[in-house]
């Protein structure tokens, strides 16, 4: 399944013309109600989209969207699904993920930044 063709309708940006970019990216509009950020990751064998929330918090839209992975591509890996309370309290303590195989959600410290922050990542394969 490609996850680009998959997921590139449910956000605002284009993933053709995000792949093209280099660096961070600010994003013209805000992804599931605080991603603002991406950056485009390339290493031999495939590309992350990184999309970058500086807040730390499952929104909505968010929410809307994990449930949409869940339901095409299943349960994550430690065979979790759609969000729950304590989903919300893990964001908080930096616990917080849902990992497929070629898809990552998770709440995140940036060391260099010294912010906690979500990350979606996005693998797009060469």
């Amino acid at each position: 399944m490609d996850l680009k063709v998959l997921l590139s309708p449910l956000f605002h940006v284009d993933f053709d013309d995000l792949l093209q970019e280099t660096g961070l990216v600010v994003l013209d509009e805000i992804e599931f109600g605080s991603f603002a950020l991406a950056t485009v990751i390339k290493s031999d064998d495939n590309t992350t989209i990184r999309f970058i929330s500086q807040v730390p918090v499952i929104t909505k839209e968010l929410d809307d969207f994990i449930a949409f992975c869940t339901a095409i591509l299943g349960p994550d890996i430690a065979g979790r699904g759609v969000i729950t309370h304590s989903d919300h309290l893990m964001v908080d303590v930096k616990c917080f993920s849902r990992i497929w195989k070629e898809l990552l959600i998770k709440s995140h410290h940036d060391e260099d930044l010294e912010e906690d922050e979500l990350i979606i990542d996005i693998k797009i394969n060469s």
